[in-house]
């Protein structure tokens, strides 16, 4: 059993693991008593380089760890169901909804339920495997991972090493394609559970606020994808990424704190979202169109 365990733990952290990025800087905007909470070690978003323009999209991590912080009540029925795996065909299809299960895995990962973890760990590992990315991810990762199965913060680092080789690999290969639909799958799910966790919550109406460089950057990511099956994601995408533009926002900049012992660097600066409630549910509608798109 501990092997069987074992087995899909590496599994999901090597799919999980094209969720994070290989940057040692924090993208957080919180203060430096906060922000560890967001991140240890590794930033918390993913970046590509495309035409020579960098892009950098939110890790599910920094939602699920807000979730977390905020005491949020856990709702399972918001998650896809693990058993919707076997209905994805195409690469496609497998792309986004590993980047899916991964933000559900984050989610879960922070409650108290052992058996639901392994079965997300489960969907993320055999969707990672229908992809191609497990076979060519370096096997001493297992031990490594075992070797440190009781520590949180080198867990997050392997998760940073993970996403390394899965990257390399995926750009070795000009495999863009599949590394933006995984970070696309990822962000959306992150972005709909805390739409459907906000509930008046402050913090949480923030970190949906925050997404619209994410939504801008993805918006132009997946409008350079050519393929059909796209279509109506992009429509939506792009209106979606209209209705953040037109958000009201103010920006303070603090100066960055480095921790240079633990080799980390907070991000201190800070910009306020203004969200009316109208707007919300038009973001909140267009992120439902957009995910059953994906999930369907």
């Amino acid at each position: 059993m501990k092997l069987y365990s074992t087995r899909l733990m590496f599994l999901a952290f090597a799919g999980f693991s094209l969720l994070l990025t290989s940057c040692e800087e924090s993208s957080t905007t919180q203060n430096p008593d906060t922000a560890i909470a967001d991140t240890v070690k590794v930033s918390t978003s993913g970046t590509f380089l495309l035409d020579g323009e960098i892009f950098s999209i939110p890790s599910p991590v920094q939602t699920a760890l807000l979730l977390k912080k905020e005491k949020v009540n856990f709702q399972q029925d918001l998650l896809n169901p693990v058993e919707n795996r076997g209905k994805y065909l195409t690469e496609v299809q497998k792309a986004m909804n590993l980047g899916v299960y991964g933000a559900d895995l984050a989610f879960v990962s922070c409650q108290d339920n052992a058996q639901l973890s392994m079965n997300y760990f489960d969907a993320v590992g055999k969707l990672s495997a229908d992809i191609g990315i497990l076979d060519n991810i370096d096997k001493s990762f297992v031990q490594r991972f075992m070797d440190n199965a009781g520590e949180g913060d080198s867990l997050i680092a392997l998760n940073a090493d993970f996403y390394r080789a899965g990257d390399r690999y995926l750009k070795d290969n000009k495999n863009t394609k599949t590394a933006v639909l995984i970070l696309l799958g990822g962000w959306v799910e992150s972005l709909h559970l805390a739409i459907n966790s906000a509930a008046g919550n402050a913090a949480i109406l923030q970190r949906i606020g925050e997404q619209r460089d994410a939504v801008t950057s993805l918006a132009r990511l997946t409008a350079s994808l050519d393929d059909p099956g796209l279509i109506d994601l992009k429509k939506n995408l792009s209106e979606l990424s209209q209705v953040f533009a037109d958000l009201k926002s103010t920006y303070e900049y603090k100066q960055p704190i480095v921790d240079a012992q633990k080799q980390r660097t907070f991000l201190t600066s800070k910009t306020v979202v203004t969200m009316d409630t109208d707007q919300l549910a038009e973001i909140a509608g267009l992120v439902d169109a957009i995910r059953k798109n994906i999930i369907q």
